[in-house]
């Protein structure tokens, strides 16, 4: 399963060269998993955060740029879990518009309690709903 996210680029997301300024697609792939955990887990991070005291934070990312984006494309964001572990998951988000590849990402999270900050197992009922986006 996929999880798909849309983003429009605006004025304010580019550059002087008219394209995305970079950080916005670390921010827009960040939203898609919190926008993730919220339509396609029903865990949205408010209620982890605040009421639970459990967070998602990244530990490692990684962007591959193949295509830039301009002003008033439409971006897909194909977000699916590439690896689901103990305490931590892999998303993989394809970006795309029209068709076109323009962003491959990776980004590992870690499942955290927060007071104290430390790693702890996912629990068994968000495994058991994101495990149909392995693969």
């Amino acid at each position: 399963m996929i999880f798909e996210h849309r983003e429009t680029v605006r004025f304010g997301h580019v550059d002087a060269a008219g394209i995305v300024f970079y950080p916005r697609i670390h921010e827009w792939i960040s939203n898609t998993v919190e926008t993730w955990f919220a339509e396609g887990l029903d865990a949205p991070y408010a209620r982890l955060h605040m009421d639970e005291r459990l967070g998602v934070p990244i530990v490692q990312n990684r962007c591959e740029f193949r295509r830039p984006s301009r002003l008033g494309d439409e971006l897909l964001f194909s977000l699916r879990l590439a690896a689901l572990g103990r305490c931590t998951f892999d998303c993989a988000v394809l970006v795309s518009a029209g068709g076109e590849e323009r962003v491959r990402a990776e980004a590992r999270h870690i499942f955290a309690q927060l007071d104290p900050l430390k790693a702890r197992t996912i629990p068994d009922w968000l495994r058991a709903r994101m495990q149909p986006y392995l693969g």
